[in-house]
């Protein structure tokens, strides 16, 4: 017991620091939890390399009232690195008692603990990248050795929650090669002496095949996520483009996770995790508007008629029933539709049948768009969309796969762009009332 005399005193030292360092009452040291941990820690053989738990989250609940005076609880994860929202919980006719409350808080705890420990390598990659663009931007010596061997520059970007990782990961594999020419010139062996451990990881990792092989994966993974904000992030019409968007986005997120893991239709736990995420996702940011656009979008085929899905039909209702109350006119409104979704009677125009091809309409049509179109070049660029059109329109009454060779069609963001044009085409005075005509 009189031996290792230093090593106690230097334990002692560090078990002092911790106590003025963070402002513990010198009782603690009476406490027999605290006593009987230091005791177990040097009389264990089994715990050689023990690192005692570190910094955590908390799972917090809060009840409130929505704007329908439904009584929800939402939880969060809250730690020093902010708030993070986890789930909304409808507890509308529940008794809130400390049970509900605490099986509900285990619900939670045990669905984040399942994504942690499927998803977590992501962090950590993306961690390593980060702590290597640090390590050589933080150093004027290592950025002048890395600019020498690398014509790309290392990005220095501001944390999101999405965008700044996969850009990152990307200008990481352009620049690879400027890495690896820097580990094995000459200067490299002068600095790394600066910080011994952390040049040893960086360089660990740039030489590391597998870690690299991490990177190929996410970016792949993360590709069609990242493609579909793009697409979404425009000024362009594409409400009616917007499900299908996801729905092809989870289905290609499915094939890199398969492919990766050599599998077919085994199931996968990475891939169920994923696809839990981006469904909660959808459900939080989805409106019944999406799905009725989507079902007034003649890009669909009639192999995928969207009648005939039960969640676009049911979101669909929600529009019809809140548009029009009055239960006569959503019967009509019914009726319509179907007639569109299987195109019959006016929505199924014929070749023979071609707006184009009737002399009348088109002679009608040339008269509309010399009035209200008096440059000669803009009536030429008129033309052109409405070619676009007649053939979206012929295509769609044969039956297609798809209007990819179509593109934008330029009228739609005409209307939207040139309010005058709107109102001269649309005034109360073209307004026709159907029963007078009918009289």
């Amino acid at each position: 017991m009189a031996f290792n005399v230093q090593a106690r005193q230097d334990l002692d030292s560090e078990i002092a620091r911790m106590f003025y360092s963070s402002g513990l009452a010198f009782s603690l040291a009476k406490n027999p939890y605290y006593i009987r941990s230091y005791t177990r820690a040097v009389n264990s053989k089994h715990l050689v390399g023990y690192v005692p738990p570190g910094k955590g989250v908390s799972i917090v609940s809060d009840g409130w009232t929505d704007d329908q005076r439904r009584s929800l609880i939402s939880f969060m994860a809250a730690s020093e690195g902010g708030t993070m929202f986890l789930q909304a919980v409808n507890c509308e006719g529940e008794y809130k008692d400390k049970y509900f409350i605490c099986n509900l808080l285990k619900e939670n705890t045990q669905a984040n603990v399942e994504t942690y420990e499927e998803c977590s390598w992501v962090t950590e990659v993306t961690g390593d990248v980060m702590a290597i663009e640090n390590f050589i931007v933080n150093h004027p010596m290592r950025l002048s050795m890395f600019n020498a061997n690398s014509q790309l520059k290392l990005l220095s970007l501001a944390e999101t929650r999405f965008a700044s990782s996969i850009i990152m990961l990307k200008r990481l594999k352009l620049i690879k090669q400027g890495l690896l020419n820097m580990l094995v010139s000459p200067n490299w062996a002068n600095y790394r002496e600066d910080n011994v451990q952390k040049s040893a990881f960086v360089k660990e990792k740039i030489l590391n095949d597998l870690w690299w092989d991490k990177i190929d994966y996410i970016i792949a993974l993360l590709e069609p996520i990242y493609e579909m904000l793009r697409k979404a992030d425009t000024d362009k019409p594409c409400l009616h483009l917007v499900y299908d968007w996801w729905d092809s986005m989870i289905e290609n997120v499915k094939v890199v996770i398969y492919r990766h893991e050599g599998k077919k239709e085994e199931v996968s736990p990475f891939y169920s995790i994923v696809h839990n995420i981006l469904v909660d996702r959808w459900v939080k940011s989805n409106t019944p508007l999406y799905c009725l656009a989507h079902s007034l979008n003649p890009r669909v085929s009639q192999s995928a008629s969207p009648h005939k899905d039960k969640e676009i039909s049911d979101e669909r209702l929600k529009c019809f029933e809140k548009y029009f109350p009055s239960v006569l006119e959503r019967k009509e409104i019914h009726m319509e539709f179907a007639k569109f979704s299987k195109a019959v009677r006016e929505f199924a125009i014929s070749q023979s049948a071609s707006p184009h091809k009737d002399k009348e309409i088109s002679d009608e049509r040339l008269k509309c768009f010399e009035k209200y179109f008096p440059s000669v070049l803009e009536r030429k660029e008129i033309h052109m969309e409405f070619a676009k059109f007649s053939k979206a329109v012929r295509e769609f009454a044969n039956g297609f796969d798809t209007l990819d060779d179509v593109g934008i069609l330029g009228m739609a963001n005409r209307s939207l762009n040139e309010p005058e044009m709107e109102a001269m085409l649309f005034t109360t005075d073209d307004i026709v009332d159907i029963d007078d005509e009918d009289r």
